[in-house]
C-alpha cells in the first residue's frame, strides 16, 4: 500500500513538473491559479460527502446494513455531480460578470475548469466509496496513477503535434481526460464490489447524511482552502507567476507527508469502526502505527528537501529556483504536521468533526489575515510563513483536544509510552 501511494504521489508531482516545463512560468501560473480555485469550488460540490462515504460505508459494511450502504453511495454519487455542475456555472457567471479575466488564456482556463468540476466531484466520491469498502488500492490507482499517466500522455502528444497550443487550458483539458479515464475504471470496480440488495434512503437517512456531511464539508473545506488560499491570494495580491512558484513549492513540500497520507487512506475506515465500537486500545494502536510509518519517511524526506531545495525546484525549470526559501519554510510546516500526529483524521473519524471544523476555520482566518500583511511585503516567502503559523496553531490545538477528550496522545511521543495517557 505504501508503495502504491508513493508511486501515485511521485506521478502526480511528475505531472506538475511536466506541465511547468512545457508551459513555462506564465502559463503555468495561470493554470495553478485556476486549479487552486477549482479546489475551492470542489469543496462545495462534494459538500463533505466524500468523508461521509468513507466513514459510514465502513460502518454500514461492518453492520451488514447493505440497503443503507447502497442508498448512501447512490445518494452521494447523484448529489455530487449535480452540485458540481451548478457550482461551476455559478462561478463562471460570477467571474465573467463582475470583471473580465485578465487575459483570454485565463478565460479559457475558467471555462475548462467549470466543465471539469462535476466530473472531478463524481470521481472523488467514487474513490471515497471504494475506500469505505477498503478497496484502497483501486481508489489510489485511479486518481494517483491512471489520471496523471493519461494527462501526461495527452500533453506530450499535444507538444509533439502542435507546440503553439500548449497553454494552461490545454493542461486542464489533459487533466480532464485523465479524470474521465480514472472515473471509468473506478466506477467499473465499484459496481462489482457493491453488495447485492435494494438501496434504502429515507428522509431521516438524508437528514443524517447531510448533517454529517455538512460538518465534514466545513472541516475538509477549511483544510483544502488553507492549501489553496495562499496560491489564490498570491495571484490576487502579487501576480499569477508568483502563484505558480508557490504552487510548485507547496506540491514538493507535500512529499514530507507521503507516508502519513498513504497510511491514513487505509486507516480511516478502520479508525471509524474502532471508534464506533468504543475500542480505545485499537484506536491507540492504529495511531501509533501511523506515527511510526510517518516518522520513518518524513524525517529523511525533510532533510533532503530542505538541503536540496534549489535542486528539487530546478526540475520544474531554472526560474522556479526562486521559490527555494518558501519551500524550506513549507517543509518545516509539513514536518510539524507529522510531529503533531494525524489530528484531522482522528477528529473526523471519531465524531469530533464539529470541533475540527472550528479549529480549521480559526486557522484559515489566521492564514488569510497574515497573508494580507505578509504577501505584499514578502511575496511567496510571506505566504509560506503564514501557512507555517496557521498549520502549527490548529495541529497543536487539535492534538491537545484529542488528549483531553479521548485520553489518547496522538503525537509520536506516545511511541515511548507503554500505558494509555489519561487526561489531567
Amino acid at each position: 500500500m505504501l508503495c502504491i501511494s508513493t508511486v501515485a504521489q511521485l506521478l502526480t508531482l511528475g505531472l506538475q513538473v511536466l506541465f511547468a516545463r512545457l508551459l513555462g512560468p506564465v502559463e503555468f501560473g495561470v493554470y495553478s491559479f485556476v486549479f487552486a480555485g477549482l479546489g475551492l469550488c470542489l469543496i462545495l460540490a462534494k459538500v463533505g460527502l466524500d468523508s461521509t462515504l468513507v466513514r459510514l460505508v465502513a460502518e454500514f459494511s461492518a453492520q451488514r446494513d447493505f440497503g443503507r450502504l447502497l442508498g448512501l453511495v447512490r445518494f452521494a454519487r447523484t448529489t455530487g455531480p449535480v452540485l458540481g455542475f451548478l457550482v461551476g456555472v455559478i462561478a463562471l457567471v460570477v467571474v465573467t460578470t463582475t470583471g473580465q479575466p485578465e487575459s483570454p488564456a485565463m478565460y479559457r482556463c475558467l471555462v475548462v475548469g467549470a466543465a471539469l468540476l462535476p466530473l472531478a466531484a463524481f470521481s472523488e466520491l467514487t474513490a471515497a466509496a471504494l475506500r469505505g469498502l477498503r478497496r484502497v488500492v483501486v481508489a489510489l490507482s485511479g486518481d494517483g496513477i491512471i489520471r496523471p499517466c493519461v494527462a501526461g500522455t495527452g500533453i506530450l502528444i499535444l507538444a509533439a503535434l502542435e507546440p503553439r497550443w500548449l497553454s494552461g487550458a490545454a493542461a486542464l483539458l489533459a487533466f480532464l481526460a485523465g479524470t474521465i479515464a480514472s472515473l471509468l475504471v473506478a466506477s467499473i470496480v465499484l459496481q462489482r464490489e457493491l453488495p447485492d440488495g435494494v438501496a434504502v434512503v429515507d428522509a431521516s437517512d438524508r437528514r443524517r447524511y447531510l448533517r454529517t456531511a455538512t460538518s465534514l464539508m466545513l472541516a475538509n473545506g477549511f483544510l483544502i482552502a488553507m492549501y489553496s488560499l495562499d496560491t489564490v491570494m498570491l495571484g490576487a495580491l502579487a501576480d499569477t507567476t508568483a502563484a505558480g512558484f508557490y504552487s510548485v513549492a507547496s506540491r514538493v513540500a507535500i512529499l514530507v507527508l507521503f507516508a502519513m497520507n498513504a497510511a491514513q487512506t487505509v486507516a480511516a475506515p478502520m479508525l471509524a469502526a474502532a471508534s464506533g465500537a468504543r475500542q480505545s486500545s485499537e484506536l491507540r494502536s492504529l495511531v501509533r502505527t501511523l506515527n511510526g510509518l510517518a516518522l520513518l519517511a518524513a524525517v529523511p524526506a525533510s532533510l533532503v528537501l530542505f538541503a536540496g531545495a534549489e535542486a528539487c525546484l530546478s526540475l520544474f525549470g531554472d526560474e522556479f529556483r526562486a521559490a527555494a526559501p518558501a519551500l524550506r519554510i513549507l517543509v518545516l510546516s509539513q514536518l510539524l504536521n507529522v510531529l503533531t500526529g494525524p489530528t484531522g483524521m482522528v477528529l473526523s473519524m471519531t465524531g469530533q468533526e464539529r470541533s475540527l471544523a472550528w479549529l480549521l476555520l480559526a486557522a484559515l482566518m489566521l492564514n488569510g489575515l497574515l497573508n494580507l500583511f505578509w504577501i505584499p511585503a514578502y511575496g511567496v516567502v510571506g505566504a509560506a510563513c503564514s501557512a507555517l503559523v496557521a498549520h502549527a496553531a490548529w495541529n497543536i490545538a487539535g492534538a491537545w483536544l484529542i488528549r483531553w477528550r479521548l485520553a489518547i496522545d496522538i503525537t509520536p511521543l506516545d511511541l515511548l509510552r507503554r500505558h494509555d495517557v489519561r487526561p489531567a
